[in-house]
């Protein structure tokens, strides 16, 4: 049981740093690539550029962006709601113990389904853009003009992202595997301490 409950102390630390980590993920999102469309687009007053029809991505991905950095805040309330249980700590779970395990390893799943599912999306946009010739010259000449603006054709942005959601689903099933485990460790205890009282009273 010992080792059973460092696993568990562990598990759920883990968990608040990825769900940070999903918060830190949306707040870089806008970078690389993305943020260098912005060259080609007019900000001043939110239209892009005109003729440079690949530019509306940087604002068609305003509301994704968004929705992802709620999805973040999500996953960071749902870890905290291990400490609120204690299923940190607890030697035997209850219930609500089994329903949070449940709960937060459904949350971190159903985020990382949608976050790989639109970032491979807008992923292929970006390189659907990068193969287009013509306009990655206008692109880079517009981003020669704009000096003040750095940039850049990187999507490592969504490198990491795979990663955040990969590390979101190993919590999600790591915290339902630890749930079995300790499952299987309580019956263990309770079999062992009804043989004991049976024995003692024969």
């Amino acid at each position: 049981m010992k080792t059973q409950m460092k696993f568990q102390k562990w598990l759920c630390l883990c968990l608040i740093v990825i769900g940070a980590l999903a918060i830190v993920y949306a707040c870089v999102w806008k970078t690389g690539m993305l943020a260098s469309l912005a060259t080609v687009c007019d900000l001043t007053n939110g239209y892009a550029n005109p003729g440079l029809e690949e530019a509306e991505i940087f604002f068609e991905t305003d509301s994704y962006n968004t929705t992802l950095f709620w999805l973040g805040i999500a996953t960071l309330l749902a870890a905290c709601l291990l400490y609120v249980f204690a299923n940190h700590k607890r030697r035997n779970y209850y219930v609500t113990n089994y329903i949070m395990s449940i709960f937060v390893a459904v949350v971190d799943f159903v985020v990382a389904i949608v976050a790989i599912v639109f970032d491979s999306i807008y992923l292929g946009d970006l390189n659907a853009i990068k193969a287009n010739e013509t306009f990655m010259a206008n692109y880079a000449a517009t981003a020669e003009e704009r000096a003040s603006v750095t940039y850049s054709e990187s999507t490592g942005m969504f490198v990491f992202g795979y990663i955040v959601c990969v590390l979101l689903i190993a919590g999600a099933v790591f915290l339902i595997l630890n749930m079995l485990w300790k499952r299987k460790l309580m019956r263990g205890e309770k079999q062992l301490l009804e043989r004991s009282f049976a024995e003692e009273v024969a």
